[in-house]
């Protein structure tokens, strides 16, 4: 089972490559809230079938509680993270959010008492450091100014620490599939709220039609990484998880290069490579 654990983390690092690079993508073309509704409709809808069985577990007076904290605090750090990746670059803001990698690890080891061995957390911070090198261009430049997207990047980094945690404890009480669906329904339930009260349903719609693909692509590849991610920290402890899928900072810059191509330094070459190394490495030592 543990090996499925990995499998899962993988799959997560994929898709959350792929999800990154379609939403700045939707968010620049239809905007933050549209964006997120194409995401979390289609989810809701189509894990419904799947999620029938953990409803009752789901909706529970022991479970709703932390579900709808979770939910929440997704909401939050998906309006916060969408909009630095609208208003920013992505090689400024990937290197700030990469620091949700090593808050996770710190809140999975202090708060439940996970443990890595030694070889796991020199292999996590050889993976930290690939993924600051992929995604900084100037990493030793002395002057630094503030870009566009770096106050919204630093907001999303803490909050996705926390999100990635509760994540992981929603998923071991109620199941993978039950809180994703969960979180898909309460988020829907808000954006639709939200275009109510704005009367921005017309809009909304009509830019989904306009761009059906990239609404189609970007819910696919978000839930997927969700539902993967989920899946993980089931089966393999949350820091380790984390660890794995983080990958896909580094990943989503080679796919920069072969999709938009855009051009990577030699330091940035070998960050990626040293921290897909790591993490290949560290998800088969962990098997």
């Amino acid at each position: 089972m543990y090996s499925y654990g990995i499998i899962f983390a993988i799959i997560a690092m994929i898709c959350w490559a792929f999800g990154d690079f379609f939403i700045q993508k939707t968010s620049r073309q239809y905007g933050v809230w549209t964006s997120l509704f194409s995401i979390v409709f289609l989810g809701a809808v189509v894990l419904f079938p799947f999620a029938i069985k953990d409803i009752p577990v789901v909706m529970s007076s022991a479970h709703l509680p932390l579900l709808v904290v979770f939910s929440l605090a997704t909401w939050v750090v998906t309006l916060v993270g969408f909009k630095a990746f609208q208003v920013g670059k992505m090689v400024v803001v990937e290197p700030i959010m990469s620091f949700e990698l090593p808050l996770t690890v710190m809140l999975g080891v202090v708060i439940l008492k996970e443990s890595l061995t030694s070889v796991q957390l020199v292999l996590v911070g050889i993976a930290f450091l690939g993924v600051l090198l992929t995604s900084s261009k100037n990493i030793f430049r002395t002057k630094i100014s503030l870009e566009q997207g770096v106050f919204w990047a630093m907001s999303a980094t803490l909050l996705m620490a926390f999100v990635n945690f509760t994540t992981g404890l929603a998923s071991q009480s109620v199941g993978a599939v039950g809180a994703i669906w969960f979180m898909n329904v309460l988020l829907t339930i808000i954006c639709g709220i939200y275009f109510s009260v704005t009367g921005s349903w017309a809009r909304v719609i009509g830019n989904i039609k306009r761009h059906p693909k990239e609404s189609l692509l970007v819910s696919v590849f978000d839930n997927g990484a969700w539902l993967a991610y989920s899946a993980s920290v089931v089966i393999i402890p949350i820091s380790l998880a984390i660890t794995i899928s983080e990958g896909y900072i580094a990943l989503a810059m080679i796919l920069g290069v072969i999709i938009n191509k855009e051009r990577l330094s030699p330091l940035q070459w070998l960050g990626g490579g040293a921290s897909l190394v790591a993490v290949i490495v560290l998800a088969f030592i962990s098997r």
